[in-house]
């Protein structure tokens, strides 16, 4: 019989249980497991390698989780879990949520009554767009010069020196153009986050966070752009959604054997408090500094070992102490907001 692992869609503060019959991952059911009026939305389910997924059935499963999420929203306020989160059984989610409750009711405070809504906007006609470009008096003085050059190294050189003058210039109405509804929208919005723009016809692609009695005005805002603008440009609009971009969690596991090997290195016991792992650090790296023994390359690597087995250990110790076992009681689980991801530029 295949171990049954515990499938994590997202958080709600709800001290009623959540269940749905069916339509999470693989059509699993779903439910939750609470804490404290801190619940977990979970399903059941063998470990699924989703690497090793055919990309629609990959697909299949990512608008299953994000549908069981938006179902929820409608009900209450959720924040999401990473995409493709498990844990090995109730005990490990259940002690997560316990030593980082206090973390994740400040997200739900912030989030408190709002929503994401992403817009993106696009070029409507990007070849003429293109085509007007190239008639302004700059590019046409170079296409013009480009005819009076013989040397077919030369020309080339030249052609692409006219189509990055183009690509700039396309950028640059991009960027105004993403600009002015970045402005029209600023009075309803809390914040904003850029996701890439995947080809020159996009304009934006940006998710914005807002209160809940602000999505009307969004709306309507999105409506007179789409009007003013005319032909120009192409407006769309999903959500409203869970805050995805803003405050998808994490439910972080760090290697056990990791941990095991940092206590080792420190040469702590079968446990250590807080003081005990600085202890140990501090004489390790006075015995082992690099200082007293120049161009000893083993007593730099020692070091460097020391201070990270260091780093390991703070990362991960709770309430002022570490248990150094196989399997302790919280599985050294600990729940943090996702950086949001902003592109380059």
């Amino acid at each position: 019989m295949s171990r049954v692992y515990i499938f994590v869609y997202g958080v709600v503060k709800s001290k009623e249980p959540v269940r749905f019959a069916a339509g999470g991952i693989d059509n699993l059911a779903v439910d939750s497991l609470s804490h404290d009026g801190v619940a977990a939305l979970v399903s059941r389910t063998p470990f699924m390698s989703f690497e090793a997924f055919s990309k629609e059935a990959l697909l299949s499963n990512l608008a299953r989780y994000q549908a069981v999420l938006e179902k929820v929203m409608d009900v209450c306020q959720v924040l999401p879990v990473k995409y493709g989160t498990f844990l090995p059984d109730e005990e490990v989610l259940r002690a997560v949520l316990a030593a980082d409750q206090a973390e994740v009711l400040d997200h739900f405070e912030r989030m408190r009554q709002k929503l994401e809504l992403d817009v993106v906007v696009l070029w409507q006609n990007l070849p003429g767009l293109l085509a007007e470009i190239g008639a302004t008096p700059e590019i046409v003085g170079l296409k013009r010069n480009a005819t009076e050059i013989v040397a077919p190294e030369a020309a080339t050189e030249h052609r692409l020196v006219v189509g990055k003058m183009v690509k700039e210039m396309l950028d640059s109405r991009s960027r105004r153009r993403a600009s002015e509804v970045l402005d029209a929208l600023n009075p309803w919005v809390d914040e904003c986050l850029p996701h890439p723009l995947m080809d020159d016809t996009m304009i934006m692609n940006t998710a914005f966070l807002l209160k809940r009695q602000n999505r009307q005005a969004v709306e309507d805002c999105l409506e007179r752009l789409d009007q003013s603008y005319g032909q120009s440009m192409l407006f769309r609009l999903v959500g409203p959604l869970p805050p995805y971009s803003f405050c998808t969690l994490e439910i972080q596991q760090p290697d056990i054997r990791q941990i095991l090997e940092a206590g080792k290195t420190l040469g702590l016991g079968k446990e250590a408090t807080a003081l005990e792992i600085r202890e140990a650090y501090w004489r390790l790296t006075k015995a082992f500094h690099p200082d007293l023994f120049p161009g000893d390359k083993a007593v730099q690597t020692r070091f460097e070992t020391i201070a990270r087995a260091y780093r390991t250990l703070c990362d991960n110790c709770r309430d002022d102490r570490i248990c150094f076992e196989e399997r302790p009681a919280g599985g050294w689980g600990r729940i943090r907001r996702m950086k949001p991801c902003v592109p380059d530029g």
